[in-house]
């Protein structure tokens, strides 16, 4: 060998990264359809969070998560329109991330937002994933 890599190697991992990252979306959503202590400890008497008020409107977190999943999974093993997807999914991650933490700030006491950093820091991972696939030439 040569030192050089083929084409599909760079493409394998890529691949396997995006499959990975909508992996962990599924595993998010999972944990929004089960019990709530999964995902939340336990408000203050009387308070609401973001995060709870958007959940009021329906199973939004789990549907979101799912979306995610799905369309980044397709694009990846399809290699079609994975810049998009990762576009979906970095929407996904950074609206529930924001409203983790504006639920932390506006919280009394404040509360943690470890949570809200990750999902952030996701939302980077898969900006960042539009870049890999582009400079594999794929859009």
């Amino acid at each position: 060998m040569d030192g050089r890599s083929t084409p599909m190697v760079p493409m394998a991992g890529a691949k396997r990264l995006s499959l990975i990252l909508a992996l962990v979306a599924m595993f998010t959503g999972i944990s929004y359809v089960g019990p709530s202590f999964w995902v939340r400890r336990p408000l203050p008497e009387g308070q609401l969070s973001l995060v709870v008020i958007i959940e009021s409107w329906g199973p939004v977190w789990p549907v979101l998560f799912f979306l995610a999943t799905a369309v980044v999974a397709v694009s990846a093993i399809s290699r079609r329109y994975v810049g998009y997807a990762h576009s979906v999914a970095a929407g996904v991650w950074g609206f529930y991330g924001t409203a983790v933490l504006m639920s932390a700030v506006y919280s009394e006491p404040p509360a943690p937002i470890l949570t809200g950093g990750l999902a952030l820091g996701a939302t980077l991972i898969h900006l960042g994933m539009i870049r890999v696939w582009s400079d594999l030439g794929v859009k």
